[in-house]
Formats: C-alpha cells, sequence, structure tokens
C-alpha cells in the first residue's frame, strides 16, 4: 500500500510538551552540544521497528498529557513507552503493536495510567527544519516551534508487529552505577547515604537533569569545569544531588559522585515527579564479564 504525496499532520492540540526526537547530535559533545534525544530509548527504537523505520528515526516524545492529531492520509503508526490512554475516533489503541490510521482519523491521548513519556512514530521520512545539517532533523523540538512537519511515506507497509510491553511498575527503581572521577573525594557518612538512600524527583526536574531529595551532607567541593554526559550524578557544595538526564551540558563544575550504566537510562525517563529510586553500585569487570558470556 503506497501514498501519493507526502503525509501532513494537523495538530488540533499539541500536548503539554511533545517533542521531536531524533540521535542527529550524537558527537557532538566536543562542541558544547547536548547528546539530546530521547529520555526513554528503548520504547523510542521499538516504535520505530513496529513501523519499519530505521533505528534512531525521528519520533514523536508525548509527556504526560498527550495532543491530538489529524492523520490527513492513511499511514501506519506506533505507540510505545507511557500508557496516555491513548484512541482512534474515540476507540481504545493498542500500545506496542502495528496500527494502520486512516485518512482524517484523529488521535487523542488522555489519562496518564503508567510510565510518563510515550512514543508515536510514523512510518516514513520525515521532513521538516534541519538543525546543524539541512538534511537531519532537528533533535529536540516541540511542535509549536516547527514550521511544518512532512512524513515521506514508504512504498509499502509493513505487516503488523507486535512488541512485549514494557512494565512501568511504581515500585522503587533501582539504578545501576558506576563511581564517577570524584567519589573518592566524599567522606565515608556522604557515600554511605547516597548508597543506601531512597531519593526522590522533585518537580524541578526535566530533560536537562533530574534533582533528587533528599539531601546529602554538605561536601564543600567543587572543580574545575570538567566534562560530564548524560548519567552522570552531580553533588553541589551543599550536598544537592543532580542527575544528568539527555538534554545536559558538555561541562560541569560539580564533583561527580557516580555514572548511571546506559542500559538503565530508559528507565529513568520514565520516572515522573515524586517517583523513588535507590542506586545500585555495580562492579564494571564482572559486568563486563558476564556480557561476554552472554
Amino acid at each position: 500500500m503506497c501514498m501519493s504525496k507526502p503525509l501532513k499532520l494537523n495538530f488540533i492540540k499539541t500536548g503539554l510538551l511533545t517533542l521531536v526526537v531524533d540521535n542527529s547530535r550524537l558527537g557532538h559533545q566536543k562542541f558544547g552540544v547536548p547528546v539530546g534525544g530521547a529520555m526513554d530509548n528503548d520504547s523510542a527504537e521499538i516504535a520505530n521497528w513496529l513501523v519499519g523505520n530505521q533505528p534512531g528515526w525521528p519520533v514523536l516524545e508525548i509527556n504526560i498529557a498527550g495532543p491530538i492529531i489529524e492523520f490527513m492520509d492513511t499511514c501506519q503508526i506506533a505507540i510505545s513507552g507511557a500508557d496516555i490512554s491513548p484512541t482512534i475516533d474515540g476507540e481504545p489503541v493498542n500500545r506496542y503493536e502495528t496500527i494502520t490510521a486512516e485518512k482524517t482519523s484523529i488521535l487523542k491521548f488522555g489519562e496518564l495510567l503508567k510510565g510518563c513519556r510515550a512514543y508515536l512514530a510514523i512510518r516514513g521520512e520525515w521532513k521538516f527544519n534541519g538543525w546543524m545539517d539541512p538534511e537531519s532533523p532537528l533533535n529536540v523540538s516541540t511542535i509549536s516551534s516547527l514550521n511544518s512537519i512532512e512524513i515521506i511515506a514508504s512504498n509499502n507497509f509493513v505487516q503488523k508487529r507486535v512488541s512485549p510491553k514494557r512494565n512501568f511498575n511504581t515500585d522503587i527503581k533501582l539504578i545501576r552505577v558506576l563511581h564517577g572521577p570524584e567519589f573518592e573525594w566524599l567522606g565515608e557518612e556522604v557515600k554511605e547515604r547516597l548508597l543506601n538512600t531512597t531519593f526522590y524527583l522533585l518537580p524541578s526536574s526535566n530533560r536537562m537533569g533530574f534533582r533528587l531529595t533528599p539531601n546529602l551532607p554538605q561536601i564543600g567541593a567543587s572543580l574545575i569545569s570538567s566534562g560530564v554526559v548524560p548519567g552522570t550524578l552531580q553533588i553541589t557544595q551543599d550536598g544537592n544531588p543532580i542527575l544528568l538526564m539527555k538534554d545536559a551540558p558538555a561541562t560541569g563544575g560539580y564533583v561527580r559522585a557516580l555514572h548511571v550504566i546506559s542500559d538503565d537510562m530508559s528507565q529513568l525517563g520514565q520516572l515522573q515527579s515524586g517517583d523513588a529510586l535507590r542506586f545500585i553500585l555495580i562492579n564494571l569487570s564482572s559486568t563486563l564479564d558476564n556480557a561476554a558470556i552472554q
């Protein structure tokens, strides 16, 4: 099945924070550019696979309260990540499977049931105003800031695909970490509390970083601005823990106490204000040995 013209999306409502995200900024941190991309990359990749798109292709990242979208042509879509009660023309939509959305059908999102961010993939090549490269989509862009979105459809639709649903329960998330470069700067009390405290996300958390509570004891240490990446846990001089996320800066001047392993970053992307997490220190050599055996 094919379409003779580019698919147009009509945003009747843009939602709380609906973003276009992809992986086009990878490799540009040396220029001070954040990594960016999907907060829950695992869910974004599943959505793209369900519609037959390439890994890292643009998707819509839908935060807590979703948009209302009218599809101006028939297309294939898939929704993964958080459960925000999606419907098409009033009928519930199955997440984690390939769906055909008919021309003029309307996709809505309702109550947030689990997780924080949903991902909408649409089969085809996305075209809109570029960033850094005329052929590269803007890495993080709100829908309202884009002049237009066109999706050049592939010649054929894929056969229906289904993926297991990811579990976003409300239990305390156990996040695996490694020592950061300045871990040994910390006093024994700070180390003990860092690895034995249940932390909660504060409302001031965002894509740049998660601010956590409770505070740790004051450490009174700082350093010359040094490299940081998503997953770095910084501690301010006053003991405020800040977990850097996808839009983190390339450098920072706070103590880098821990670093989250890449496999656990997508879990963090589904947390919202008030959710709980604990850090579990792992041994890097044993982790690498287990990976080699598998």
